[in-house]
């Protein structure tokens, strides 16, 4: 019975958490990578907002001004990203907003950044995923697998 209880309680802290984190109104979450030093497209980020996906309209990354397309991207894209969002890892919101040292030898760099609430949280992580904690790993892992344009 204690077994049980415990496991309700775990299960419940678990939906309580992804539940403090998911999409509202207003929120976005943007995705993608970047390269630093490069000729010309040197970004490429989507955002999920209001139940829509779109690309940017950038060549380099510039986090204080993202630029975004007005046009939504096709359902089928929407609905991939969905799955990206789906497995956000809690653990990511505790971490620094550098992860391993991005674009540091013209690797490039992967960036995320969730804005809920009236908060920013915002994330520079290496493309190298042997510098990640394996928990990031896997979930960049799994956003490289899927194709969205």
């Amino acid at each position: 019975m204690q077994r049980t209880i415990c496991l309700l309680m775990f299960a419940f802290t678990l939906a309580c958490s992804k539940d403090e984190i998911a999409l509202g109104k207003g929120d976005s979450f943007v995705f993608g990578v970047y390269h630093g030093f490069c000729a010309n497209e040197c970004v490429t980020l989507f955002k999920l907002e209001n139940d829509k996906l779109y690309l940017d309209e950038m060549n380099r990354l510039d986090p204080e001004n993202l630029v975004f397309s007005s046009s939504p991207l096709p359902d089928s894209s929407f609905q991939k990203a969905m799955n990206i969002w789906e497995l956000f890892p809690e653990q990511l919101l505790s971490e620094p907003e550098q992860i391993g040292i991005p674009d540091a030898h013209d690797q490039g760099g992967y960036y995320l950044r969730l804005s809920q609430g009236g908060s920013i949280h915002s994330w520079y992580i290496d493309t190298v995923l042997e510098r990640l904690p394996e928990y990031l790993q896997q979930y960049l892992t799994k956003l490289n697998e899927v194709k969205l344009l």
